[in-house]
């Protein structure tokens, strides 16, 4: 990982906020969570 993405994610971290942090074109497995009124899913598969 990157050392100034690196910082900004532990940063971000010692607020008290969850980070996760991925592989940059790796397959992972996401959910959304959201607490607006709009969701907009990008679904570049296929």
């Amino acid at each position: 990982m990157p050392r100034l993405y690196a910082h900004f994610s532990a940063q971000v971290a010692s607020q008290e906020v969850r980070v996760a942090n991925g592989v940059f074109g790796a397959d992972m497995k996401v959910s959304p969570v959201n607490g607006g009124p709009v969701t907009i899913w990008l679904d570049t598969a296929g």
